[in-house]
This record gives structure tokens, C-alpha cells and sequence, in this order.
């Protein structure tokens, strides 16, 4: 919580994602953070309801003021080009000032299919991978540089064995957990 990491889950349905992301949000909150659980599908609802009623500004405000937020399950539904604009701009608002839980069972290549637009994709991530830390030895990996994501089908062993896998020109790490 003090260094402001997000935290991405991505890997198959059922294989205890949403569990762990709420097991850390919980921990975050006896600790004495605010916190918020909210599925994507209904973040989405809620944004594209704000648009209608012109509350954009408190609907987001609303999601900022929370220590540590868990969006649930993105992926699963798509959304409209207005609805992923606020989405990003609710994102680069919390970037670096307060951590986001998130859960996935797509990986980063395929959220450009539910977002529909590659290049705010591409600033998204961006923005939700840059300041996670890595647990390489012990979690199924994801990792992701600025130029493309590559999902790893073996655990890291070390930091070597990443480096070694993405090449030397990757410079910008984020191990993401895919159980």
C-alpha cells in the first residue's frame, strides 16, 4: 500500500484470481485503508450511467477517494468508446497515488478485443503495469514491456531467466499471477 503497486491477477476461470485480489483488499482495509470490491461489468454500468446524468465528475471522485480499489472479472463484458474513456481517465487519476486491484482471465493481448481501441489499450496497461514488483520466483508470470505483452507458459525462475526470455531490450518489468 505505501509504494502505490497495482496488482493484476490474470489466468483461467476458477483458478482462485477474485479470492486472492479480496483476501489482499480485506487486508488492506483491517489495516486501516478504505477499500472498494466492484465488478467490471457494473463499474462499466455505472460509468455509462453517469454519462446520461452528467455526474462523470462525482462518479469518479467516488472511485478515487477509496485507498485500494478491486475491479473484478475485466474482460467480461465489452464496452461502449465513451465507457472505456472513462475507464482510462478513472485508471490514469489513481496511477501512482493509489493502488488498484485487479482480475482478469484474458490476457493482455486480448483486452484490445473488449476495449476496442489499441492504442488507449496500450496507455492503459502502460499505466496499470509500471509500478507493480514482481514475485518472480514463485508466481506463473505474465510479464510486459512498453512495446508488447508475452505471456510466459513456465514459472519464472529469476530475474536472469525473465531477461533472458523477453530479450535485453525490455527495460520496463510487471510480473502479473497466473494461476
Amino acid at each position: 500500500m505505501q509504494n502505490r503497486q497495482n496488482l493484476i491477477w490474470l489466468g483461467a476461470t476458477g483458478c482462485g484470481k477474485t479470492g486472492l485480489a479480496t483476501s489482499f483488499l480485506l487486508h488492506a482495509i483491517e489495516q486501516g485503508y478504505s477499500g472498494r470490491y466492484v465488478l467490471f461489468a457494473e463499474l462499466i454500468a455505472e460509468l455509462c450511467h453517469s454519462v446520461g446524468d452528467h455526474s462523470e465528475t462525482k462518479v469518479l471522485k467516488k472511485y478515487l477517494a477509496f485507498d485500494c480499489l478491486l475491479i473484478d472479472e475485466i474482460g467480461y463484458v465489452e464496452v461502449e468508446p465513451v465507457q472505456v474513456g472513462l475507464f482510462f481517465a478513472l485508471m490514469h487519476q489513481r496511477h501512482k497515488k493509489n493502488p488498484t486491484l485487479l482480475t482478469s482471465n484474458l490476457g493482455f493481448a486480448e483486452w484490445s478485443s473488449f476495449l476496442k481501441n489499441d492504442h488507449l489499450t496500450a496507455a492503459l496497461i502502460d499505466r496499470l503495469t509500471e509500478n507493480i514488483l514482481p514475485n518472480a520466483q514463485t508466481w506463473w508470470s505474465a510479464a510486459i514491456d512498453r512495446q508488447r505483452s508475452l505471456a510466459l507458459t513456465a514459472p519464472i525462475q529469476s530475474w536472469t531467466h525473465l531477461r533472458a526470455t523477453l530479450g535485453r531490450k525490455s527495460t520496463t518489468y510487471a510480473l502479473i499471477v497466473c494461476m
